[in-house]
């Protein structure tokens, strides 16, 4: 395992930084596209979960080479353009279902607060206005790097969650970053187009209340209660113990299957091998891949069925499953009973 791996938060140095492990993945994808002459996407396929982090150390090789790609470090303002929210696992699929952008904004700072904590998140009403603010407790380039990517980042979200009929009427009233400018300031004013500030007291997004009213397009209160449940529960999580592959893959799994499984290449490429040493790994831990896809969706499923409000269709689909015939199969393979069966209560405790 690498410094890059993901890192279980009851064991973290508390004198080191750890942030998102998602920022190591998009900047790796993006110094590959510049490698390779290539455009940045509009958008990212779903990767991690925003349940991992990394030492911040783990990504300061992949800043340089993007450094010396370029000659400036303002590029966290492209990379932002590019996020998508199903880049952040499960907690992407929350702010997707929250009611309005006040309310997505909100869970933002509720949920990065939970690893990149060091960065201070705050979504707090000041002086008339509302505020988004980041104030980490070091000022490292680095750390700079990822606050503007992170400000380029929520204002794409802002444009994908309100759908494509608002996304051009989408105005910040004005931008401060507490460091001075890392590039070309015509580079910031052309991303945020607003007053952007440098060198200020704060880092912070000012936005109005009728922007923050916007309501979030295809938002399902139903689905947001059932992954705020689901995040919850990854929040208080305290393992102290070193954790075995398997049971790594299996809460990286958990927290990034939703309508569909990871692949098994993008899951060992965020565990930093590749696929035959991933297999490797899990073998010696007399396990594989699937089987533990299988553990995860039988366990989750006996979880939901259990519940009398949640549809076997809804089930099928929240498992990865392409349709009810499929997950008929699979739990009765697994079970010997139907889906129907136990959630009627026909089962053996």
């Amino acid at each position: 395992m690498t410094n890059a791996m993901a890192t279980n938060r009851a064991a973290l140095d508390p004198s080191a930084h750890y942030v998102c492990s998602t920022y190591l993945v998009m900047l790796q994808r993006y110094l590959g596209q510049l490698r390779s002459e290539q455009p940045t996407p509009s958008t990212c396929s779903p990767t991690k979960a925003l349940a991992t982090v990394i030492d911040i150390n783990a990504i300061i090789p992949v800043m340089n080479a993007i450094s010396a790609k370029l000659n400036h470090d303002c590029y966290g303002l492209t990379i932002g353009r590019s996020m998508h929210p199903s880049d952040y696992g499960i907690f992407g699929y929350a702010l997707m279902n929250c009611p309005t952008l006040a309310a997505a904004l909100k869970t933002t700072a509720k949920y990065k607060a939970i690893l990149d904590h060091r960065l201070h998140p705050e979504f707090i009403f000041e002086q008339g206005r509302y505020v988004y603010r980041l104030n980490p407790h070091i000022q490292s380039k680095e750390v700079q790097v990822l606050i503007e990517l992170d400000f380029s980042t929520a204002l794409e979200f802002a444009r994908q969650l309100t759908g494509p009929l608002h996304r051009e009427s989408i105005q910040l009233n004005s931008v401060k970053f507490a460091h001075a400018p890392l590039g070309p300031v015509h580079l910031y004013e052309a991303r945020f187009n607003c007053p952007v500030h440098f060198n200020a007291p704060s880092n912070e997004i000012a936005m109005s209340k009728s922007l923050l009213d916007m309501p979030v397009y295809g938002a399902n209160q139903r689905v947001l209660s059932v992954l705020e449940e689901r995040i919850q529960k990854i929040a208080s999580t305290e393992r102290y113990e070193k954790l075995a592959l398997k049971e790594q893959v299996a809460s990286y799994v958990r927290n990034n299957m939703l309508w569909e499984l990871p692949n098994a290449n993008r899951v060992a490429a965020d565990f930093n091998m590749s696929l035959s040493s991933f297999k490797k790994h899990l073998s010696n831990e007399q396990t594989c891949y699937q089987q533990i896809c299988d553990e995860v969706r039988l366990s989750r499923g006996v979880e939901l069925l259990k519940s009398k409000t949640i549809a076997i269709k809804q089930i099928s689909y929240e498992l990865g499953f392409a349709n009810t015939s499929a997950f008929n199969k699979a739990f009765k393979r697994w079970t010997g009973q139907n889906p129907s069966q136990y959630k009627n209560g026909q089962y053996t405790q």
